[in-house]
């Protein structure tokens, strides 16, 4: 049998609604990006039928020698705990995480417009400029952002275009 385990507690929008805690109660839709430790994918829960966006960290990249490097865990682990203490209507939402077969998947709210880098870049192919309301309406959110996490005493070490996501609204 497979081992599996929640890290940090489930988030249950209306305490009966059960998002997923295996791979297996998602159907993967479209891989979204990649980064150093793990790829990201849209997903569908097979639970509930809501479209969200799984983080599969991969653990096997912090072994060496073929152990798991305990101090490059404790990292990982400590900023997914971070994410679950965040709820702002201008921070990505975090429901749920678990381990299994040597990754760590972390389920977030899906954004369908994707994160700024991308948004630059496709004006830019297409030649086209932001408007200025939308430049003010991005400065807005990220601040709002930032405001709020200062204000529950943590700080971003990471703000670049790539991580700012931009939802229907461009907020």
């Amino acid at each position: 049998e497979e081992k599996k385990r929640l890290i940090f507690k489930d988030y249950e929008p209306n305490g009966k609604e059960k998002i997923g805690n295996k791979l297996q109660d998602f159907e993967i839709l479209m891989k979204l990006g990649s980064g150093t430790f793990g790829k990201v994918y849209k997903v569908r829960s097979k639970l509930n039928n809501k479209i969200y966006a799984l983080k599969a960290v991969d653990l096997n990249r912090i072994k060496q020698n073929g152990i798991i490097n305990q101090k490059e865990l404790q990292k990982i682990l400590k900023e997914t705990k971070i994410i679950t203490l965040v709820s702002n209507p201008h921070v990505i939402k975090y429901y749920t995480n678990y381990m299994d077969n040597d990754f760590l998947y972390i389920i977030n709210e899906y954004v369908p417009n994707g994160d700024l880098f991308s948004l630059i870049i496709m004006k830019k192919r297409l030649k086209k400029k932001f408007e200025e309301e939308e430049l003010w309406n991005i400065f807005l959110q990220c601040s709002y952002a930032l405001y709020y996490i200062h204000e529950i005493g943590l700080i971003h070490r990471d703000i670049k275009p790539s991580n700012i996501f931009i939802d229907d609204n461009l907020q």
